[in-house]
């Protein structure tokens, strides 16, 4: 097989896009590997993603340059990896790159030795001297040197770089006990000094802003938690500026990955699922909490986008969106002023003053729609017009998609991945039982039900599927994500069913991933292509796989299932990352929100509905469901449920429906005697 077609026979649609590029790439292989050995060459691995912007900008200025591509095939064997099919692969060597004191991202430029041993990298290298940085070509000149004059000092540092990374997880573990009721409060503090006061969101060191969901989901519970008013402030506040800013698609819908200024104005215009999936969950939370409709509108818009864009016909969902088409990034998004003028006529200039939209424009001469997130919404929309206002609103929208439609759409990544899949179907579920909406039910269960076809092959979990094909281990994310899905779906259908596929889970991520000390590894073992087996509680851009394995085992505790093994294990997680949740919780709030969940708020709830009306019925499931209830475990309990299922759910053991209702509100098994109303189960939420 010739280089040049090498890759073409990939279904990442990363691969693919480099599949026509004069540089001999590889997949990650042992093909690859074996090559390396042999010929005794230092390995070039490029990591990236398909809708990664600065990835294709690299590309077209590097690797599609054949005087540079032959200096990397006569020199190197060149591996491209996606780094969403293989975030193992790419945890270990951003791992290697903060350790050589660099900033990480993407593309993730390294040189490994013929062992995968990392020796140097960096991230995105220009074509030419600029940004003062040297010039692609000069580092791999610079590379080759070194391996050709001074082997055994590149070989001996990078034997020593590797020690550390195989060692870096297992030093970490530096406590036995629990964190403190502290960490929660520590946690608030460093949120509170970081919340942007005029924009909201959370500033961080650099221009960028990012969605800090996981962060606004802490921040709900940690109110509901302690009643403190400024945490439910931070959090409102930050998820209504993201909907109204640039951020989000205001025509289609969807939240952009990130902000490139702190006004949440210029977003780096890809969508991604996990972000999305996320910002829907944290809506329905506030919805929850607060019941205003905002929230609720947001959310159902969110899915509207999702089911619209990202599902594939097969019936999954796709990764993202790219930020470019034809080439340019955000032409798809952003608007001229006579473009408007042209089909909005007389109405631009209403328009004009809730979008923000100027001649001059605010990207590049365009416009990219936003509204003033420090002004009263409400306000600016009853002195446009209020209600004929918004018909305008609702007009204008119609007709500028349109328009927009008919553009060059930017490239859909059209993998489907396992854990950000179950991302969307946690939040989907969430919000169809939230807002009693059967058809967001059934369409997480459909999504679930395709992850079951396509993705898993008895107890093996597949981490991508697309065209037909399912590749590559899951990872412990996948695991537990899929876990979490399966419980979500029993919360909101009581299909036992889902549980009996969540105890499997949870006992093959024990069997697969345990550790000796207590946190779970992030992948299985036996894996030879990697040099070590990463250990994560990072909540980054989803969460951490232990993040998610420690919410997973919880709520099985918390209808009693394994809860012995499990409540060792959920602590094992816990204290492992004591110091990190106790002093950077900010940087782990996923995991931290759990942990407030156990210590604090847990509880498990069973609502014996037997003989209630129908009516009755749904009644006291809205009320559960329509509220914010962190750390709350409830089973909606009838005969042909405690019949069949008792020994799937043994916090329904001696509890056998009657012909009454009886809620039994539960903490660590220990039951208080039943309650009998509506109004008792009122109060007490």
């Amino acid at each position: 097989m010739s280089f040049s077609n090498r890759l073409i026979q990939e279904k990442s649609p990363y691969l693919l896009q480099h599949a026509h590029n004069p540089v001999d790439w590889y997949s990650w292989s042992e093909e690859a590997f074996a090559k390396a050995i042999k010929e005794d060459k230092l390995i070039f691995l490029s990591i990236g993603y398909a809708t990664c912007h600065w990835c294709h900008v690299m590309e077209k200025e590097s690797f599609e340059d054949v005087s540079t591509a032959k200096v990397l095939n006569e020199n190197f064997v060149c591996i491209k990896v996606d780094r969403e099919e293989r975030p193992d692969v790419d945890k270990i060597y951003m791992d290697a790159i903060h350790a050589m004191n660099q900033q990480g991202g993407w593309p993730l430029n390294l040189f490994l030795t013929p062992e995968l041993k990392p020796l140097t990298g960096g991230t995105y290298f220009p074509p030419e001297r600029r940004y003062g940085m040297k010039s692609f070509k000069e580092v791999l000149q610079t590379v080759i040197g070194f391996w050709t004059q001074r082997k055994d000092e590149m070989l001996k540092a990078a034997d020593e770089l590797s020690k550390y990374l195989v060692e870096m997880d297992l030093s970490s573990q530096r406590d036995s006990t629990l964190p403190t009721n502290d960490a929660f409060h520590s946690c608030f503090k460093l949120f509170e000094n970081y919340f942007d006061t005029e924009y909201f969101g959370f500033k961080t060191n650099n221009q960028n802003k990012f969605p800090p969901s996981m962060g606004i989901s802490f921040l709900l519970a940690y109110y509901k938690w302690t009643q403190n008013s400024k945490a439910l402030e931070m959090a409102e506040q930050t998820l209504v500026a993201m909907k109204r800013g640039g951020i989000y698609d205001q025509l289609g819908g969807g939240l952009c990955r990130y902000s490139t200024d702190h006004e949440w104005l210029v977003p780096h215009f890809e969508k991604m699922l996990y972000d999305n999936a996320l910002f829907l969950q944290a809506n329905v939370e506030a919805w929850q909490l607060t019941h205003k409709p905002f929230y609720k509108e947001v959310a159902l818009d969110i899915t509207d986008y999702i089911e619209r864009d990202l599902r594939t016909e097969e019936g999954g969902i796709s990764c993202a969106e790219d930020a470019d088409s034809e080439g340019v990034e955000g032409k798809f998004y952003v608007w001229n002023y006579k473009e408007l003028q042209a089909i909005l006529g007389g109405d631009l200039e209403d328009l004009a003053k809730f979008w923000n939209i100027t001649e001059r424009g605010n990207f590049e001469h365009n416009t990219i729609f936003h509204e003033t997130i420090q002004e009263d919404r409400d306000k600016i929309i009853e002195a446009l017009g209020g209600k004929s206002f918004l018909n305008k609103l609702h007009s204008a929208k119609e007709k500028l998609l349109q328009v927009r439609n008919q553009r060059i759409r930017p490239l859909r990544d059209d993998k489907i991945l396992m854990s950000w899949n179950c991302l969307y179907i946690q939040a989907l579920a969430s919000a169809g039982s939230a807002f009693s909406d059967q058809r967001l039910i059934e369409l997480a269960e459909k999504t679930f039900l395709f992850l079951r076809e396509n993705l898993t092959e008895g107890k093996n979990i597949f981490r991508r599927y697309r065209e037909k094909e399912k590749k590559y281990k899951g990872t412990l994310t996948d695991y537990a994500e899929y876990g979490l899905s399966a419980m979500k779906l029993f919360q909101v259908s009581q299909n036992p069913n889902y549980i009996s596929i969540a105890i499997d889970l949870a006992k093959t991520i024990i069997e697969k991933f345990s550790s000796e000390f207590g946190p779970f590894y992030e992948t299985e073992f036996g894996q030879k292509d990697l040099i070590r087996r990463s250990i994560d509680g990072y909540d980054g851009v989803e969460p951490s796989g232990n993040s998610a394995t420690a919410r997973f085992f919880l709520s099985l505790i918390g209808i009693g299932q394994m809860t012995d093994k499990l409540s060792a294990a959920v602590e094992g997680i816990f204290s492992h990352f004591h110091k990190e949740l106790s002093n950077q919780g900010i940087s782990f709030p996923h995991m931290l929100k759990s942990l407030l969940e156990y210590k604090e708020t847990s509880e498990e709830w069973v609502v014996n509905i037997e003989s209630s009306s129908q009516e009755e019925r749904q009644s006291i499931k809205n009320l559960i469901y329509q509220n914010f209830l962190p750390g709350i475990h409830f089973v909606f309990n009838t005969n042909k449920l405690y019949v069949g299922s008792k020994e799937l759910i043994p916090i329904l053991e001696g509890r056998k429906p009657r012909e009454k209702l009886e809620i039994y509100f539960c903490k660590n098994r220990i039951c208080q005697l039943p309650v009998n109303t509506i109004e008792d189960l009122r109060n007490r939420i």
